[in-house]
């Protein structure tokens, strides 16, 4: 990984998988550990993303749960602000000396809400019973996958995906291929099945 970054190569590095074919407890810390031990390379892709059984399947589920976990674990790997004015001491010792404490001080506030990453699938509050619908985090990822298959798909302008499929129909015919799937078609068997 680190040879490869020196010499500007673009590089690989496994992230979040589970040997878990659920997603349960072990599929979350497994995840949330794997992804970060495979972030901390700095890797210019991150695979595993939506695995679970250690690659052998994979599941709309896992990667919207993955979703959630790159994003806490981006956060934790970029660096937070250690200048004057983030670390404004004379401001939270007004704080404490005013008997408000250092959380009731503007600056705290305005540093706090900078820093706060909110959740989209963990209900704040804690889980249990109290969870939307008495769900745990599954059944929660289970309805977003609905949700975000419910929307219109997102893809590229018809010109554009034209001159991909004009590209690949070039390139299949300049190196002797008598025939090879249409683009064309597959594109129109996955928008038909959403």
């Amino acid at each position: 990984m680190l040879l490869a970054r020196r010499y500007g190569m673009a590089c690989d590095c496994y992230g979040p998988t589970t040997d878990s074919r659920t997603a349960d407890a072990q599929f979350g810390s497994e995840h949330a550990l794997n992804a970060l031990l495979g972030m901390l390379a700095r890797p210019r892709f991150l695979s595993g993303v939506g695995d679970v059984q250690a690659g052998a399947s994979s599941s709309l589920e896992a990667l919207v749960i993955d979703d959630e976990i790159l994003g806490d674990a981006f956060y934790a790997l970029t660096p937070r602000p250690w200048d004057g004015e983030a670390l404004d001491v004379a401001a939270i010792v007004d704080g404490v000396l005013a008997g408000k404490g250092f959380l009731a001080t503007r600056h705290t506030r305005r540093f706090l809400r900078s820093e706060f990453v909110m959740p989209r699938l963990r209900p704040r509050g804690g889980g249990g019973p109290g969870r939307p619908g008495g769900q745990g985090l599954a059944g929660i990822a289970r309805q977003r996958v609905a949700e975000l298959l419910a929307r219109e798909p997102v893809g590229l302008p018809a010109d554009t995906m034209a001159a991909m499929c004009d590209q690949i129909d070039a390139c299949a015919r300049e190196i002797g291929l008598s025939e090879w799937p249409d683009p064309r078609r597959l594109l129109e068997g996955r928008t038909s099945r959403l």
